[in-house]
């Protein structure tokens, strides 16, 4: 098992995997500034904070997994404070509890 290496172009020499559906992850009442504070105080990756200091533009990354290459896409929605992504990685995934429904990504354990 390696780490994943992405790229910022689409790499073409492998077939292209569809990906996920988008879904949408609702920030709540987190400001811009509290969304774009460094590690370890923030909950979004690097990815996601991307789109939040670039509002209304998708940005897109590249990887290579199982013989196929992936398209990830990621789009924050300043006047919902949501972003769209197809990535399916919830931020607080860790936090989730059993028996709760997730407040950002709406997953119910």
């Amino acid at each position: 098992m390696g780490i994943t290496k992405y790229t910022d172009k689409p790499i073409g020499r492998l077939r292209r995997a569809t990906g996920m559906d988008d879904s949408i992850l609702k920030l709540g009442k987190r400001t811009k500034k509290d969304l774009l504070q460094p590690p370890p105080y923030t909950i979004l990756g690097w990815f996601q904070r991307q789109a939040v200091e670039n509002p209304g533009m998708t940005q897109f990354r590249y990887h290579e997994e199982n013989d196929y290459e992936y398209e990830d896409r990621c789009t924050y929605d300043e006047a919902t404070n949501t972003l769209i992504t197809n990535s399916g990685i919830c931020p607080i995934a860790y936090n989730h509890h059993v028996g709760s429904t997730c407040p950002m990504c709406g997953l119910k354990d």
